[in-house]
């Protein structure tokens, strides 16, 4: 509003001091004003669209009830990557392959520190994909997206909104929740691919295949090196670990991941 009055103050100027003013002036001015309330006016959307989506997702979290799935950490879910490892001897010092150069373990760490052999990562992303793709068919696409957008409350849309954010607080769910397992399910592609490269490339015990190959080069591949390098015998004691090949997934007990997924396929 007040750059409108700037503008027809500007041409009030003009008149008076030239007393002549074209019809392309006139146009411009017109053009310049119908911006300036097409752009208050979107502003105006937007800040009506964010109320709209806090007061729905407010709404979902104070009505959703406790459930089986309401224990999950979809935040948390495991998520693997490669990590270079270099082994030392008891000493710390570097072990070296017998060409002279130091020899190094790959293995699969979750964000949390885990590591676990690739079948294992396999059989949880499995568990995983069963769970995520349960909820996301339970919720409904259409509806699943209108209340992740949470946007433009009222009409069609609106209405998906409200069903998505009733079928998650009936199943024991945020939309934060909704946001996280579409996350998961969506990286899940990407990490089936991790997995297969890595053993196509690496032994069981995480040694090169091709102790020459240029492991930079190799597609859906991506190797972080380790925060800390590792001795033969801590690599020896983690994959003698039960947990190496513990397919539950990481942080859920069985008991509690398995009644989830009922929930999912039958609430």
């Amino acid at each position: 509003m007040k750059a409108m009055m700037k503008i027809a103050a500007v041409a009030a100027c003009v008149v008076l001091g030239t007393g002549v003013m074209s019809a392309d002036f006139f146009s411009k001015v017109k053009k310049a004003a119908n911006k300036v309330a097409d752009t208050t006016s979107a502003v105006t959307k937007t800040v009506q669209d964010t109320a709209n989506a806090t007061e729905t997702t407010e709404a979902n979290d104070s009505t959703k009830k406790e459930t089986a799935l309401s224990k999950i950490d979809f935040n948390n879910l495991p998520v693997y990557e490669v990590k270079e490892y270099a082994i030392t001897d008891a000493n710390g010092n570097p072990v070296l392959n017998a060409d002279g150069t130091a020899q190094k373990r790959y293995l699969l760490v979750d964000q949390n520190g885990n590591i676990r052999s690739a079948e294992a990562v396999k059989a949880q992303q499995d568990a995983v994909k069963k769970l995520t793709g349960a909820i996301i068919k339970k919720v409904g696409s259409g509806a699943a997206v209108g209340a992740l957008a949470g946007f433009a409350k009222g009409g069609a849309k609106g209405a998906a909104i409200g069903a998505g954010a009733g079928v998650l607080a009936g199943l024991g769910l945020s939309i934060g929740d909704m946001n996280n397992i579409r996350k998961v399910n969506k990286s899940l592609g990407q990490q089936k691919k991790l997995v297969e490269a890595y053993q196509k490339n690496f032994t069981e015990e995480g040694l090169p295949v091709d102790a020459t190959a240029d492991l930079s080069k190799v597609k859906d591949l991506p190797i972080a090196s380790a925060e800390k390098n590792l001795s033969s015998e801590e690599i020896a004691a983690l994959q003698n670990d039960p947990s190496f090949n513990d397919s539950s997934v990481t942080g859920v007990s069985d008991e509690d991941w398995a009644a989830a997924v009922e929930t999912a396929l039958g609430a």
